[in-house]
């Protein structure tokens, strides 16, 4: 049974007066746009083959706007779906085998219109989705609002919550926080006339609320992609045009844990060009990677480039690349990007090819990033679809990496289809394996020196890409150290110094997904 709305009046505001921009962003960075060659990315020769690709299809308006790699290896996504015969599109999830086949899908929330947009596999072997919910109740305070389903492994509904503003309020993105708690954010609308402010959220792992912010100013504030940073803060990424001409712009916010706005970046554009982030990685020495969509006169007033930044541990742009055609007959746009095991960041999105109007086709890319801007390789699968909107990008616990999204027709009607596809393994996975330990589909973790009169080293190992989680616990089970909360690479040492702390036994606790191992740590001083 579905749980009754939760309301929230408003958001409580990071600012003291919302039309107040300069209290959120003039603290950080305005940085004015800088031209740079347009890079023309070439496609590189036999890096990925494409294994295999699904199609999922229920009556109309089908599409997958995130996936994971679940703990038997297979995969669930979330999306939407349409029933036949209806016009009410459907949260969905859809769970599939190793090979991408389905298995069995649900959905949620028949008789009104919902969307799913991230999903997690619990520690349980459950699921909890989040999304938005339309409503045209005007008793309901909006029309539409955040939308969470706990399901149990076989994706029956647990419980759900709706949470919401008079206006409309829409979640665009989520991460499960270092203490077990999810953070989502978005956009909101609080009043009906209002403007979009950007929100953030935190909801205990049963999701009730524990508190919300907005952020923003005059215009239209949104954010697209949240991380925990190794400083257990978080940073999200999006766009904002409440500054210079009223054009989108590049928008970076750090937060700490209670969400409370440390430090941003923003990219300005002048003479009306525009742009916007939508994803961000952070690296294993603090850095970031921030990657986006950009529309410049300069380049072609009319084409979509990628365009993807640096920054380094104090936020600072280190360097950046725009990469697109400079023939002005393809698109490129960013929608998601992963942490590959070597430590690069893999890019994807939407690829077109329109050279006099119409789209001719479209197809699946994958644009991999180094830590130090140079691009690895530009892999491209050209498909009949007009359009290809590849919305989720992940590195499987083999190497390959893993896309879902819609494949859309010409008219752009509800003939739309859902789709999952996987590459052939990575380049750098064979040598990044070799490099360390042979390949287990267990976690597992070392430590050395133990005992210790100062640092311990861990070696880890992942069973895949995961948002992996270190605590170290004194003798009463309290946790006197947290090392990490990030998607990981598979493999790696960590070194932890347990300053300030007197002699005695530790545990170390390593957690990703539904497996955890423990170890004792002696420190002697």
């Amino acid at each position: 049974m579905l749980a009754e709305k939760k309301l929230i009046p408003y958001f409580r505001r990071a600012m003291k007066r919302k039309d107040n921009i300069q209290s959120l962003l003039t603290s950080g960075r305005f940085v004015l746009f800088l031209m740079i060659p347009l890079l023309m990315i070439q496609e590189s020769q036999a890096q990925l083959d494409l294994q295999w690709v699904r199609q999922y299809d229920s009556y109309a308006w089908d599409s997958v706007n995130d996936h994971i790699q679940t703990s038997d290896g297979g995969f669930a996504t979330t999306g939407m779906s349409t029933p036949e015969n209806s016009l009410v599109r459907q949260m969905t999830f859809i769970k599939c085998n190793t090979d991408g086949d389905s298995l069995w899908s649900k959905s949620y929330r028949s008789e009104v219109s919902s969307v799913g947009q991230v999903i997690f596999e619990t520690d349980d072997g459950g699921f909890l989705l989040f999304g938005t919910i339309l409503t045209n109740d005007t008793n309901n305070f909006g029309r539409g609002d955040i939308f969470i389903v706990r399901t149990d492994e076989a994706g029956d509904s647990l419980y759900s919550h709706q949470y919401g503003t008079p206006g409309r309020d829409d979640v665009l993105c989520a991460v499960r926080a270092r203490s077990g708690n999810y953070a989502i954010a978005g956009t909101s609308i609080p009043t009906v006339n209002g403007n979009e402010d950007a929100f953030l959220m935190m909801l205990d792992e049963n999701g009730d609320s524990l508190w919300a912010h907005t952020y923003g100013g005059r215009g239209v504030d949104k954010l697209n992609e949240i991380i925990q940073t190794s400083d257990g803060g978080f940073a999200l990424v999006g766009s904002t045009n409440s500054r210079l001409n009223g054009s989108d712009s590049y928008w970076v916010l750090f937060v700490d844990e209670n969400g409370d706005s440390l430090d941003s970046f923003v990219e300005l554009y002048p003479n009306g060009n525009f742009g916007w982030g939508e994803t961000i990685q952070q690296l294993e020495n603090g850095s970031f990677i921030v990657s986006g969509t950009l529309f410049h006169a300069d380049f072609h007033p009319n084409r979509s480039l990628v365009w993807t930044v640096g920054l380094n541990n104090r936020h600072r742009r280190i360097w950046q690349r725009i990469d697109g055609d400079r023939e002005g007959f393809h698109d490129l746009a960013v929608l998601s990007s992963c942490l590959t095991s070597d430590g690069s960041v893999a890019i994807t999105g939407y690829y077109r090819y329109t050279p006099d109007g119409p789209t001719r086709f479209s197809g699946y890319y994958i644009l991999k990033i180094r830590p130090n801007g140079e691009v690895a390789y530009y892999q491209l699968w050209e498909n009949e679809w007009p359009m290809i909107f590849t919305n989720s990008i992940i590195q499987t616990q083999n190497g390959c990496l893993s896309l879902g999204g819609v494949l859309q027709p010409d008219n752009g009607g509800s003939d739309d289809l859902s789709f999952l596809a996987q590459t052939s393994p990575d380049p750098d996975w064979s040598s990044v394996r070799n490099k360390d330990v042979p390949f287990s589909p267990q976690l597992s973790m070392n430590v050395f020196p133990n005992p210790s009169n100062g640092f311990f080293n861990f070696d880890y190992q992942l069973p895949l890409q995961h948002s992996a989680v270190l605590n170290i616990y004194n003798s009463s089970g309290q946790i006197v150290g947290s090392l990490m909360n990030m998607n990981l690479p598979v493999a790696g040492t960590i070194s932890w110094n347990p300053a300030g702390l007197p002699s005695g036994t530790y545990f170390a606790k390593l957690k990703a997904g539904d497996q955890s191992s423990i170890a004792p740590l002696i420190l002697v001083r």
